[in-house]
């Protein structure tokens, strides 16, 4: 996901992403943040459920 698109979730979503580093995109001026969901998340029982509920609200 880029940074513009983490920016706009609420703090709750921002947090279930990390970031994996900052690339140079074909046909975009600059080098750009990336970001996907934390791989942690299917591992913690816990943060996988709080996970679902932020996704259901």
């Amino acid at each position: 996901m880029s940074s513009a698109f983490r920016g706009g979730l609420d703090a709750a979503g921002r947090n279930y992403l990390v970031s994996t580093g900052r690339y140079a995109l074909r046909g975009i001026g600059r080098a750009q943040d990336l970001y996907t969901l934390d791989p942690d998340i299917a591992a913690d029982e816990v943060v996988a459920g709080k996970y679902e509920r932020y996704l259901a609200s």
